[in-house]
Parts: structure tokens; C-alpha cells; sequence
């Protein structure tokens, strides 16, 4: 029994941690000692006895307390010890202060469906508040149980009633469809296509039963004569009934056939569990592969359950066509949170006065794929402002696999339905240069006009329905492009880049005069372009597949799509990262932690001016 509690309260904590590196093996084994330990002291009474026990005990809990608040394992710890109070409770006795009722063994089973809700909950969703509300659900049933034993009773007969109730309905219920979905079209199929032996071909005039003498078979008294059988004989059968015999065998073989044929021809198709813009920038594959094995996540035990979190936020996005591209969904996670399109961020510390109201715009990076909530670049410039005694209130807006025409677009909204900010911050480049290659694949290399990284995939989706309705010819445009050459150069296809951008610049900075609203604009940096290429850097383009020999091309398409940044009014922190050896990429756009605070150092350095200004001080 013991032993089922201790599985109950660890289980989901250390199934969630995982094994996948030494760092999660060594803190899963650590959880898992701290449910032994739970367990062990719910199980010792409260008396001189047993204080030594609970001196020992306590202590370990306080060391492992300790250690949970330095490594930010302060959830999985608290899961761990409710869990295995809670299990305790509800298998042998609930007695968590000394002189509570106490109860026998699985008086309160109620109780343990909420409890295993709870477990299972956080096990696939790390929510505190509904981890809080079935834990706290389980407390009530099990002070119910061990108070009031009268309702308790009724309690269990209900239960017991309403279980009797369910299986024979589910009986009923499973009998009937069995029937219906397997034995009566056995049946028929039988009865239409069955082939026996004794009477090959349909029924008709002739037939191959064969009438045996029963004096030829028996003798006077009714004894079998010999060993001879009749089931052995082998009765001649004219050529038309084998004909027959063969045709019914063929039949069914030629319909499943044809049925195969047409669910493969059709429309029936399951559609992907997850969709989204396949760029070098945004690819999902970037967000499913294990980047906390990376050396920028050495000392983050918390990198997986982010990357988990990060998955379950891209794979809520939807499309919205008014917007030009994806938007967020709500999301309530460990790591990473979402409400109205906006991912939470640290707020201004009390005290310093009004905030300053930022914007920030963006796509993946911007977002913060990589970092936690308190760590993305909006929440870094709001600690950075901060120790300047600037208040700041930023508005993460920024949406994975965005470009900065669909920034625009998105600002041109907010501004229409919302009160303008103090300042408007947009953070991209990363995949505009990225579109440019998704248009060449598409034989549109040599247009700047705007676009989105997903217009293939829509185009795609529209096509096919149109044909499955046979109307495509004269209502889409042909598929291919009707510009069939290519870039001949690296500055070329940059120099289309800076075009496509250029018009997304302007859009932003004319919708911020309009509202009187300040811009701020930022291209962020890349793997590539970082000099010099340190190890850790090596490390990352070996597993992202890049090749070093290209280096050398992407740099030259990077630098024309940047040479007229300065012009535009655009920061270029492309140099951002020159000089450091730490690994701070996990692939060619996405950094750590380290890496969003100095872009954010970065930023805030240029914003500063802009920032006093704007900030009214206390009062």
C-alpha cells in the first residue's frame, strides 16, 4: 500500500521531468526520494517515539526545499509532497495534524478520483490553479469521509449505484453495436457471399447433395457400416456449378477492391496533427527537437518542460485571415502564457510611478521561443528599465513565423481597437529573409511584393478543394509562377529582402506618426553572421544541418538585405553576439536566456533616452 502511494505522489512529477539528461535523471531521482520521505512521515505518528525519525526526516525536506528554490523546481516539489499527503490519505489514514479522525483503509476511494485527476493533470498540463482546485477538491472529500460518516455512506452507496448503472448501460450499449457493426453484417455478407463445400454455386434446380441409401450405409441394426464416411466422398460436380463456386468466391474479393479504390481516389484524408510554415526561421521541427540537450541549456533543468510548453503553444495557433497570418490562442502553462494574444511578461515593479506602455512586435524570437516568461526580451527590458527606476509595461504581441508585413498589419488593428502605447518596438528580419527562399522555392524569387510564409500552404489547401469541386481552371491563378527566373546572385535576392521589408517599415512608421506614437525598430542577429565562430556556435550548426562552407553566401544575402537598414531608421544588431564564446544559439535565429538579455541590453540602450523621456515619474 506504501508503495502505491509513493507511485501515486511521484509519478506525475518525475514522469514530467523526465530521464532524457543526466540533470533531469539526477532531479527526478531526487523528487522520487522526497515522496519516499513524504511517504515514511505520513506513516509515523507525531510522538516522542518517533522524533528522531521526524528531526531526520524534516531535514531532508528542508534540504530538499532548498534546492528546489535554487534550481526552479519549486512546483514539481510541491506536487511531490501534495500528492503524497493526499495518496496517503485517501489509501490509509487521514491524520495530517495530531487528534484528526482517523480513518481505515479506502474509506474515503471517493477521494482518489480527484486526486488522480490532479496527478494526471499536471502530469500533461503543469496548471497550478487546477492542480490547486482538485487537490483542494480531494481535502473536502476526505474531511467529509473522516467527519460526517453518514455521508459518507450515502456517498459510496451512490457511487456504487451509479457504477451498477453505468455498466449495464455500457454492456447494453457495447452488446448492441457488436450486433449491429460486426455480427449482422457477418451475417449478410454470409448469407450473400458464403461458400460452403456441400453446395457450391446458388441455389437451383440441380444440386450436389447427393442421396445415400441408408441400407448402403447401415446395417438391419443401425450400425455404421465400416469405416467408410460420406463426408469423404468426393461427389462430381458439373463444370457450371465450379464456375458458380469460383464466381462467388470473386465477388467479395472484387468489391472490397472497388471500395478501396474509391476511399483512395476520394476526399477522405486525415488532416496533420500539427500545421504550420516550414521556414528555417519558424520550422515546428526546430521546436520538437530536444533543444534542452543543447550545450545553451547546460544549466537549465527547466529546458524541457519549456520546449513541451512551447510545442503546446504552437500548436494552439489558428489563422486569421483579417490579420494576414497566424494569431495566439490562450494558453495556461508552466513557462509560457497567453492571453489575448499577448505572452505574459514581468511586470513594472510598484512604486516607480505610471509605466511607459510598450508595444513589442515580432516573430519567434521576439516571442521568446527559448526563454521562459520572466526571461524573454520584453521581460529583460522591463528588469534592465527597471534598475533605472523606469517603469516599464510591455505588450508582448510578437507571433511565431511572422514577417514584418504581418507586424504591420497587426499594429494597424491594435491601433484601431485599443488605446496607443508610449512606444512602439518591433523585433525581426530573421524571417523575411527566410520568406525569400520560400519563394524561390515556389518560382517566385524575383518578386518583393509582400507575403506571408504560409501563402503556399493556403494556396495549396484552396487548389484542392477547387479541384475536388472541379472548378480550379479560370478561379485560382496557375500554381506556377509567371516569373520563372531565379536571383543570379546572393546581393540580389538581399536587395529583393530590403525591398519586401523596406515596404513594411514605412507602414509601421506611418501608422505610429498617425497615432503619435514613437517607433523603434530592430533586425535582429543570426547564427550566421556572427564572428568569429566559436565552438558552441560549431556545435549548433552541426545540429541544425548547416553547413560552415555556406557561411560565406548566407552572410553575403544577409549584408544586402541589411545595407539600407540605416537609411530606413532600422538598428542593425546583427554584431550583437560578435565575441562571445558561451553558446547562446540553439539554432540559426533562437537563443537562450543569456542571449535574449543581451539583445534586450541592446535594445534598452538605444531606448533609454526615448524611455526618460516618456517616463512621468512617481505620483
Amino acid at each position: 500500500m506504501l508503495a502505491l502511494v509513493w507511485v501515486i505522489g511521484t509519478s506525475a512529477a518525475v514522469g514530467r521531468n523526465g530521464f532524457a539528461t543526466a540533470s533531469e535523471t539526477m532531479a527526478s531521482a531526487v523528487l522520487a526520494g522526497f515522496g519516499v520521505l513524504c511517504t515514511w512521515m505520513c506513516g509515523l505518528r507525531f510522538n516522542r517515539t518517533h522524533l528522531r525519525a521526524w528531526a531526520v526526516s524534516g531535514g531532508g525536506l528542508v534540504a530538499v526545499g532548498f534546492w528546489a528554490l535554487r534550481y526552479g523546481f519549486v512546483y514539481p516539489v510541491a506536487v511531490v509532497g501534495i500528492g503524497t499527503v493526499l495518496a496517503f490519505g485517501v489509501m490509509v489514514r487521514w491524520s495530517l495534524v495530531p487528534g484528526w479522525p482517523q480513518r481505515v483503509t479506502a474509506v474515503a476511494g471517493l477521494a482518489m478520483a480527484p486526486l488522480l485527476a490532479a496527478m494526471l493533470g499536471w502530469y500533461r498540463d503543469p496548471a497550478p490553479r487546477a492542480f490547486a482546485a482538485l487537490a483542494g477538491l480531494t481535502v473536502v472529500l476526505l474531511e467529509v469521509y473522516s467527519r460526517v460518516p453518514a455521508v459518507a455512506r450515502a456517498s459510496d452507496r451512490a457511487v456504487v449505484a451509479l457504477g451498477s448503472g453505468l455498466s449495464r448501460v455500457i454492456t447494453t450499449t457495447v452488446a448492441t453495436l457488436t450486433f449491429v457493426l460486426v455480427i449482422l453484417p457477418i451475417t449478410l455478407v454470409s448469407r450473400l457471399f458464403g461458400y460452403s463445400p456441400l453446395e457450391p454455386g446458388w441455389t437451383s434446380t440441380s444440386s450436389a447433395w447427393s442421396v445415400v441409401d441408408q441400407r448402403r450405409v447401415r446395417t438391419p441394426g443401425g450400425e455404421p457400416v465400416g469405416a467408410s464416411s460420406t463426408a469423404m466422398l468426393e461427389l462430381p460436380l458439373a463444370p457450371a456449378m465450379r464456375r458458380r463456386a469460383r464466381l462467388r468466391l470473386i465477388v467479395p474479393l472484387v468489391a472490397v477492391a472497388s471500395l478501396l479504390l474509391v476511399v483512395d481516389g476520394g476526399s477522405l484524408e486525415l488532416p496533420p496533427w500539427r500545421t504550420s510554415a516550414r521556414t528555417e526561421a519558424d520550422a515546428p521541427g526546430t521546436f520538437t527537437r530536444a533543444f534542452e540537450k543543447d550545450r545553451a541549456f547546460d544549466d537549465a533543468p527547466w529546458a524541457r518542460d519549456l520546449r513541451l510548453d512551447l510545442l503546446d503553444a504552437w500548436s494552439n495557433l489558428s489563422f486569421n485571415a483579417a490579420l494576414g497570418g497566424w494569431v495566439l490562442r490562450d494558453l495556461s502553462s508552466k513557462y509560457i502564457n497567453i492571453h489575448h494574444g499577448e505572452r505574459a511578461t514581468t511586470p513594472p515593479e510598484p512604486g516607480l510611478g505610471e509605466p511607459v506602455v510598450v508595444w513589442f512586435l515580432g516573430g519567434s524570437a521576439a516571442f521568446g521561443a527559448g526563454q521562459r516568461d520572466a526571461h524573454t526580451i520584453p521581460s529583460e527590458l522591463v528588469t534592465r528599465a527597471g534598475a533605472d527606476r523606469i517603469p516599464l509595461e510591455v505588450h508582448n504581441l510578437a507571433v511565431p513565423a511572422t514577417v514584418n508585413w504581418q507586424s504591420a498589419v497587426l499594429l494597424i488593428a491594435r491601433l484601431k481597437w485599443e488605446d496607443p502605447p508610449d512606444l512602439i518596438v518591433v523585433y525581426d528580419g530573421a524571417n523575411d529573409l527566410a520568406l525569400q527562399d520560400v519563394l524561390a522555392a515556389q518560382g517566385r524569387g524575383r518578386s518583393d511584393e509582400p507575403a506571408s510564409l504560409v501563402d503556399a500552404q493556403l494556396d495549396s489547401v484552396l487548389r484542392e478543394r477547387a479541384e475536388a469541386k472541379g472548378t480550379a481552371d479560370g478561379v485560382l491563378p496557375s500554381s506556377a509562377s509567371t516569373i520563372a527566373d531565379e536571383p543570379t546572385s546572393p546581393e540580389e535576392a538581399g536587395r529583393l529582402v530590403f525591398n519586401r521589408y523596406r515596404r513594411g517599415v514605412e507602414v509601421i512608421q506611418r501608422s505610429g506618426a498617425e497615432a503619435s506614437v514613437p517607433v523603434s525598430i530592430f533586425w535582429q542577429p543570426e547564427l550566421r553572421t556572427k564572428t568569429p565562430v566559436s565552438a558552441a556556435d560549431r556545435a549548433v550548426m552541426a545540429e541544425v544541418n548547416l553547413d560552415p562552407k555556406d557561411l560565406g553566401s548566407g552572410q553575403a544575402y544577409s549584408a544586402a538585405a541589411r545595407a539600407g537598414l540605416g537609411a530606413l531608421g532600422v538598428v542593425d544588431l546583427t554584431s550583437v553576439f560578435d565575441g562571445e564564446d558561451e553558446a547562446l544559439y540553439w539554432d540559426t535565429v533562437h537563443t537562450n536566456e543569456r542571449g535574449a538579455r543581451l539583445v534586450a541590453d541592446a535594445i534598452y540602450e538605444r531606448l533609454a533616452p526615448t524611455l526618460s523621456a516618456l517616463h512621468r515619474g512617481p505620483g
